[in-house]
């Protein structure tokens, strides 16, 4: 069984390379190949590219990205066309940019196509939300309002439960008597590290200019690193599971961090930058009033989030001072956090996305498993 797989993000790349285990495990000669990260080479994947250059959010940002996505749709669209190399089952984890292009034309070959992790239709006015339920066989979605949002609109997507929770409870390593540490994480996209780092950075150093802090920035590879050491020099890079221990306030850009840093019970400052075209297309096009998890799944303001012009060095500052100074405010959202981890299913989600491939396979389209813990129609 050949499967491709598209993993552009570097939580998608841990997401495929969980799930291409669990397929080995059930069927050993399962054969995978695509657009993937570390984890998924080290998973036995045979990787056309990284996906580095496909990471980006926002409409001028994606201009970037096209000569790479073009490259990968047209490699894809030979491999649909041999029918030695043709995949049996598509498999489209986050990315909804260049996936959605993808799902075309693995659907236009007849290969079923799961789409894992939820394009955020629901935050965009519903747009186009209709056209995925020609496009997916199977969508995987793991926040738990999203199951009902996109049945209503007549794609067929099942509740699988968050990735992050089969993570488990991360230790908080820090002692009492140790100098407090804000934890940066910029992103991993090229364009937010080039946005957010030199405003974290500058609200690091005035936050230390005021007390002893300690400040770490959370990188996910050494490409990342490298990246990080030209923006802030003067700033220390650690892997984010590091920081996400041992940070006791975080500066985070909006993405599944900020569900990191929940699970994590660690007290956060949200923030996000887009270019200036792609942010007045947002103000036209969303929605919802908030975009950091947390918020969106307490449905209120459980962290502070500063957008655009909003994110500011005095604005960003004032909000890190304030979860250093105040006991309470960290226990506010921390009590928010208890909340939140309840909504999001048990462990399992390799397993249950599995079953939905599984599925697929079966019925050569609409899966078979009809709920998140697996049971069959």
């Amino acid at each position: 069984m050949r499967v491709f797989i598209s993993a552009g993000e570097v939580s998608s790349d841990r997401i495929g390379a969980a799930l291409l285990c669990e397929l080995r495990g059930r069927h050993p000669a399962v054969e995978a190949f695509g657009l993937g990260g570390a984890r998924l080479a080290e998973a036995g994947m045979e990787r056309w590219g990284s996906g580095d250059e496909l990471a980006v959010a926002g409409l001028t940002e994606a201009l970037s990205a096209l000569p790479t996505a073009t490259s990968l749709a047209a490699r894809l669209a030979l491999a649909l066309a041999r029918p030695g190399s043709r995949p049996q089952l598509a498999v489209l984890i986050d990315s909804p940019g260049i996936n959605l292009r993808l799902a075309w034309l693995c659907k236009r070959a007849g290969v079923p196509v799961l789409q894992v992790v939820a394009p955020q239709r629901w935050a965009w006015l519903g747009w186009r939300a209709k056209t995925l339920s020609k496009l997916l066989d199977g969508l995987a979605v793991t926040l738990p309002f999203e199951q009902a949002w996109f049945r209503s609109r007549g794609v067929n997507a099942t509740f699988v439960g968050h990735p992050l929770v089969d993570q488990g409870d991360v230790p908080h390593t820090r002692r009492p008597n140790e100098r407090p540490l804000l934890g940066l994480f910029p992103g991993s996209r090229r364009h937010e590290i080039a946005r957010h780092l030199p405003l974290m950075r500058e609200v690091a150093t005035t936050l230390r200019g005021e007390r002893a802090l300690e400040v770490r920035v959370a990188v996910a590879d050494e490409a990342m690193a490298r990246r990080c050491a030209e923006l802030a020099p003067d700033l220390r890079p650690a892997t984010a599971a590091e920081v996400l221990t041992c940070a006791d306030v975080a500066l985070a850009a909006s993405g599944t961090i900020t569900l990191e840093l929940a699970l994590a019970d660690v007290p956060q400052v949200v923030l996000y930058r887009l270019s200036a075209l792609s942010a007045a297309a947002a103000r036209l096009l969303l929605s919802v009033d908030r975009v950091a998890l947390p918020n969106l799944l307490c449905d209120r303001e459980v962290v502070c989030e500063l957008l655009q012009d909003d994110a500011t060095p005095v604005a960003l500052g004032s909000g890190v001072r304030r979860l250093l100074d105040d006991p309470a405010a960290q226990q506010a959202q921390r009590d928010a956090y208890a909340e939140l981890r309840a909504t999001l299913g048990p462990p399992g989600f390799a397993r249950r996305v599995a079953d939905l491939a599984e599925g697929l396979l079966d019925t050569g389209g609409r899966s078979g498993v009809s709920r998140w813990w697996g049971r069959r129609c």
